[in-house]
């Protein structure tokens, strides 16, 4: 099983429903799982991935390198998009992507979530 941690700045709307976390921060959490769990990396959805990210988001991520690495969200979505086309997507569901969520903090309507993803 592979763990990243994720950080994630959303914009959101709010709506309410509750489990560990407050519902504002549930509804993050339903936006990240919908949008990045299940648009992005499991499903290629299009409308999924562009109902939770904002056309002017960017990956921000570094590698094995020390240098940062940057990815816009269009970039991203036509390349999962042209996975699911050749058959990549959706994942199987022993290789399907989860999420567990550490940390969310609110500020108006932008949020910042800490995400442990696992493949």
């Amino acid at each position: 099983m592979k763990k990243l941690l994720l950080a994630l700045l959303i914009s959101y709307s709010l709506t309410s429903y509750s489990q560990g976390f407050n519902g504002n921060q549930m509804e993050i959490i339903k936006t990240i799982n919908i949008a990045y769990a299940e648009g992005l990396q499991n499903e290629g959805d299009s409308s999924k991935i562009d109902a939770g990210f904002h056309p002017d988001f960017y990956l921000l991520g570094k590698g094995d390198e020390k240098a940062l690495r940057k990815l816009a969200i269009a970039d991203w979505r036509a390349r999962q998009l042209k996975n699911k086309a050749i058959g990549k997507l959706p994942r199987k569901s022993e290789n399907k992507v989860s999420l567990k969520y550490s940390f969310i903090d609110i500020t108006g309507d932008v949020a910042v979530a800490k995400v442990d993803y696992y493949e």
